[in-house]
């Protein structure tokens, strides 16, 4: 089960680890349902389902390589475009930025 996708279509109920709610989990519950005939029976289980948040989604970037020119006197933190990358995981394992160190 990949739980960005349930909890962009909102199939589940997701919580974010950064407000502290189920350490990033998302819940749902599956309703099986069985009719026998003879005797008439239904039996109805209720299956909860938590799916716990993974980094499973790598990166990725619209070229596989890209050439960057930096000045060599450029001072420390001159800021440099740098191609955007797309990241499907969610959260924390979700890109929030990434730079040259």
């Amino acid at each position: 089960l990949d739980r960005e996708e349930y909890c962009k279509k909102r199939l589940c109920n997701c919580h974010s680890k950064n407000n502290n709610n189920n350490n990033g989990q998302c819940n749902f519950t599956i309703t099986l349902t069985a009719n026998i005939d003879t005797p008439p029976y239904n039996y109805i289980l209720s299956l909860p389902i938590i799916c716990i948040d993974l980094n499973d989604n790598a990166p990725k970037f619209s070229q596989l390589e890209s050439t960057i020119i930096i000045a060599e006197n450029a001072p420390r933190g001159h800021r440099v475009p740098l191609e955007t990358a797309t990241d499907n995981d969610s959260l924390e394992y979700g890109i929030v930025e990434y730079r040259l160190l």
